[in-house]
């Protein structure tokens, strides 16, 4: 096993059922083990004074353990720069389209998080609000409590399915990458398509599915945890 990938994790804390699962997940994995988070890990995350919220903060340490590379969803953007200061390996900008191209087993890889497939001004317009300085600038002011309680007014219920859409234009996207592997999450579906000599990859989610995919050598499967 040279890579593991997840995707759409959206953690909510001590209690959420697939925060504790997540845990129990990663105490399964060699801490050797090269972990890509694509993104949305974290229902709302934020941090202060370079520390997560306390809800998080047992994920956080847990995540650090392995050879990390961290993608921003659009639930987690503000995370890319904590993991940077944390040196796990992560994309230049937290925009969406933010990509890591590397290498996982013997295939090389572009890694995204899959939200640059949603174009839609209205889509467009809330992300280059929410992920500028202003806003930044607000919630940083806030006390933890009530940047936790507003973030999460502002984030909404997770999405359970996926629009097709937006899956029909990830393919599309994954299109003109050279890599052999292109990796996305965001729509929450599962999926894993041969493409010329490689693979196209959805991790899925752990709202619904508790998916995962692993990478060995040449050959990338898509699997469920269910421990």
């Amino acid at each position: 096993m040279d890579a593991v990938l997840v995707s759409d994790l959206h953690l909510d804390g001590p209690a959420h059922p697939s925060q504790v699962a997540f845990l129990r997940f990663l105490g399964t994995l060699p801490s050797s083990t090269r972990l890509c988070v694509l993104g949305d890990a974290f229902q709302a995350w934020w941090h202060h004074d370079g520390e997560p919220f306390r809800e998080y903060a047992p994920v956080a340490r847990a995540l650090l353990e392995f050879d990390l590379v961290y993608l921003p969803g659009n639930h987690d953007f503000h995370a890319l720069d904590y993991f940077r200061a944390h040196r796990a390996t992560v994309p230049t900008h937290a925009r969406p389209g933010a990509a890591v191209v590397t290498r996982l087993g013997t295939l090389g890889a572009h890694l995204s998080h899959g939200d640059e497939a949603d174009s839609s001004w209205g889509y467009v317009a809330l992300h280059a609000l929410l992920r500028g300085r202003a806003f930044a600038a607000a919630v940083d002011a806030l006390p933890p409590a009530r940047a936790w309680a507003f973030l999460h007014q502002l984030a909404g219920r997770p999405h359970g399915v996926p629009d097709p859409g937006i899956e029909a234009a990830q393919l599309a996207l994954a299109a003109a990458c050279p890599e052999a592997l292109v990796a996305m999450g965001h729509t929450h579906g599962p999926r894993l398509l041969r493409r010329n000599e490689g693979y196209f990859l959805n991790t899925g989610d752990w709202v619904s599915h508790r998916s995962f995919a692993i990478v060995t050598g040449d050959v990338v499967t898509l699997s469920r945890f269910d421990g």
